[in-house]
């Protein structure tokens, strides 16, 4: 007995179409997951990297202050001169915080007292439309 050999069957349009679909939906994944990888690899490297830089320049900022700070000491700049100056810094920045908070208070006051009035105004007008009216 002769087995006929069996042919192997189409796919049809549909199912090619499916299979397609699922390998490049597979690809896109892949590329995605690869990009997001890049992505967060190139946003470390710059945080890490400003990090660094933060750091040796703040160290630098410190030494240079010190040797400034030092250079003033000798030529007659003392320490107290130094806290004496910024405590009058502070006083005055108060003061004038003390002055935009009184300014600020006024205008409040002010505002309320418009609207008191207006409404006083309203009402005294709906008293005189009421007794036109009757």
């Amino acid at each position: 007995m002769k087995t006929k050999k069996e042919k192997p069957k189409r796919n049809t349009k549909a199912e090619r179409k499916q299979k397609t679909s699922a390998y490049a939906k597979m690809e896109t994944e892949k590329e995605l997951r690869s990009k997001k990888m890049i992505m967060w690899s190139g946003v470390s490297f710059f945080m890490v990297f400003i990090a660094i830089v933060w750091i040796v320049n703040m160290k630098n900022i410190f030494k240079n202050n010190s040797l400034l700070f030092a250079a003033k000491q000798e030529n007659g700049v003392s320490a107290d001169d130094f806290s004496k100056n910024l405590t009058k810094s502070f006083s005055e920045l108060r003061a004038g915080l003390n002055q935009l908070k009184n300014l600020q208070n006024e205008n409040q006051t002010a505002s309320t007292q418009t609207q008191n009035a207006t409404d006083e105004k309203i009402q005294e007008l709906k008293n005189k439309l009421e007794q036109s009216a009757k």
